[in-house]
């Protein structure tokens, strides 16, 4: 028998099985994944837990993965550290991929955005000619890479996430991850060499030359696959809601809000994997040390104990509640970048195309336990 999390109906719409998982009890144990915490109040309290780890690498990949590029990397990745380490990096980052320098990017990515549509044919799919070349367009800008370098960002991107979050690994997959990482370090540590934007920012900073590779590598790899579903799931949340679509082409103001929305209805990212480090006790049940903790945000994200109707798209929701960026010392990084950029992709679309019309209510989506990622999302651009 197939697993609930193996099943095509779970990749498709997984909000039905998490509210089931979520009133038979918010924390479950699970034989083959682990505890799965699926209530509003139980995974934001977990996202910032102390004696959770968020060092689950190699775990992700299996025991017996043999991945050298990714070990290589994965300690600078601050994804996958925890304090003193976490600490160190993310002040590090932080201090150059501030506020200030994202809102520098606005008028660029302005311009890509519209550059893009302009592009678009009357039917178009705007998985591969949005959504895609978008976040990658715009994290050459941020890294100060050549343009004519994307189809490596695409593909590289497309590898890494396939195996943190595939449902089913196959050797050949973990080799040509791998093989992406390497390709990536490579390809960055060249970069250093005539160093631009962020990157000679952050050796302004004082970060080692390795460090600084890693981190770029996990820019990309965090920022395009997030940004990319963000924008994509909310264009086909707004398409499958008539009311909601015409209320944001008649008040295009409210895009901060439905940006909002958008992140908590269905979250880019879905998950967040941390592994028990000491014996505790939780909500009445003991976590063991080694156990990994299933936290849900797509699951908390819809939990009603927390969000009047949650399974209605509601702009008028206040939106600072979702957990989509996650909570505490791991909270996204990238968030107010992914929010540039999705706020100015959602609202250009709208805004050229109100009669927009998607071709099918609910595409395929790729079988990913971790990314809420779309495999296709064409749509007639005048109705």
């Amino acid at each position: 028998m197939t697993p609930w999390f193996l099943e095509t109906s779970f990749f498709q719409n997984p909000y039905p099985v998490y509210r089931r998982l979520r009133e038979e009890a918010p924390v479950l144990w699970d034989e083959h994944l682990g505890w799965l915490v699926t209530g509003y109040a139980e995974v934001g309290t977990l996202l910032k837990e102390d004696r959770l780890s968020n060092e689950v690498f190699p775990m992700f990949a299996g025991p017996d993965a043999r991945l050298p590029a990714f070990e290589q990397t994965s300690p600078f990745w601050i994804l996958y550290r925890d304090p003193p380490v976490h600490t160190r990096l993310r002040k590090q980052v932080t201090s150059v991929f501030s506020a200030r320098f994202i809102r520098s990017l606005e008028e660029q990515t302005r311009l890509e955005v519209n550059t893009l549509l302009e592009a678009l044919p009357a039917r178009a799919d705007l998985v591969e000619m949005l959504g895609m070349p978008l976040p990658a367009l715009v994290m050459a800008e941020v890294l100060g890479a050549p343009r004519q370098d994307l189809p490596l960002f695409y593909r590289w991107g497309h590898l890494v996430s396939s195996l943190v979050g595939a449902a089913e690994r196959t050797s050949e997959l973990l080799d040509q991850a791998d093989a992406a990482v390497a390709e990536m370090n490579d390809y960055f540590g060249r970069l250093l060499a005539a160093p631009d934007r962020l990157v000679a920012a952050m050796l302004g900073a004082r970060m080692e030359p390795r460090e600084v590779v890693s981190m770029c590598s996990l820019l990309l790899l965090a920022g395009h696959d997030t940004t990319a579903n963000l924008i994509c799931n909310g264009l086909l949340a707004l398409l499958n809601d008539q009311a909601a679509h015409t209320r944001l082409v008649r008040q295009p103001d409210l895009i901060d809000n439905a940006l909002e929305e958008f992140l908590r209805f269905d979250s880019p990212s879905q998950v967040a994997a941390r592994l028990v480090r000491e014996p505790m006790a939780f909500d009445g049940y003991e976590f063991e040390p080694g156990q990994v903790v299933n936290l849900y945000m797509g699951a908390a994200n819809r939990d009603p104990a927390q969000f009047d109707h949650p399974d209605r798209l509601d702009f008028d929701r206040p939106h600072y509640l979702h957990l989509a960026f996650g909570h505490g010392r791991h909270y996204c990084v990238g968030a107010v970048l992914a929010r540039l950029v999705g706020r100015i992709a959602l609202s250009e679309t709208v805004r050229r195309f109100p009669r927009m019309r998607a071709q099918e209510s609910d595409p395929p989506r790729e079988k990913n336990l971790v990314l809420r990622r779309l495999q296709r999302l064409w749509v007639d651009l005048d109705g």
